[in-house]
């Protein structure tokens, strides 16, 4: 019982682990990456819509894409939608088969903003463990109370898990220095 509720624990973090990778992929580092556009909302066919689901979206250059969709009737939609999401200053340019996105250079106060939001993300996620472990940690008393478990089991466990959080911290932190660092370099 004790390995099943570790292992438990160990697929909760990994999911938060999961989620700030997703999500450091979203961010924008000033190079094209499709994953920043996939999730937009379009309004089209009098619904909402993710982008993926409408177009084709790839990259034609390091700082250029192109949105093709699949049905060209929805284009000034799909226009409207990332010209509203764009808070980035890029090109748009729509030329009746395509939306063409240019992707300017990161100035220094672009990459600290950067920066701050990927530190923000890794605190989120950090706060995420934080409350998984103090969740488990109640379960693991309650069943040390209700005599399914010995209390050095409790204790060994209570490492065990604080041993799991600190690798997953230190994922984090790793991560945090390595997208810092791609930021850096462009």
């Amino acid at each position: 019982m004790t390995e099943e509720i570790l292992n438990n624990a160990k697929q909760e973090f990994q999911k938060i682990i999961d989620f700030l990778v997703k999500t450091f992929y979203e961010i924008q580092t000033g190079r094209a990456n499709p994953a920043i556009l996939e999730n937009i909302t379009v309004e089209a066919y009098g619904q909402k819509n993710v982008l993926k689901n409408l177009a084709g979206i790839s990259v034609i250059e390091s700082t250029k894409m192109l949105i093709n969709p699949w049905d060209k009737n929805i284009l000034a939609d799909i226009e409207k939608a990332v010209q509203k999401f764009n808070n980035f200053s890029w090109g748009i340019k729509n030329d009746g088969v395509g939306i063409y996105i240019s992707i300017p250079p990161m100035t220094g106060e672009n990459r600290e903003k950067t920066k701050k939001i990927i530190r923000q993300k890794a605190e989120e996620s950090r706060i995420s463990i934080r409350q998984t472990r103090k969740n488990i940690y109640e379960n693991l008393k309650k069943m040390e109370k209700e005599g399914e478990i010995s209390e050095d089991d409790l204790h060994r466990m209570e490492k065990e898990l604080q041993n799991i959080i600190d690798q997953k911290n230190k994922k984090i932190d790793d991560m945090v220095k390595k997208k810092e660092k791609d930021i850096s370099k462009i």
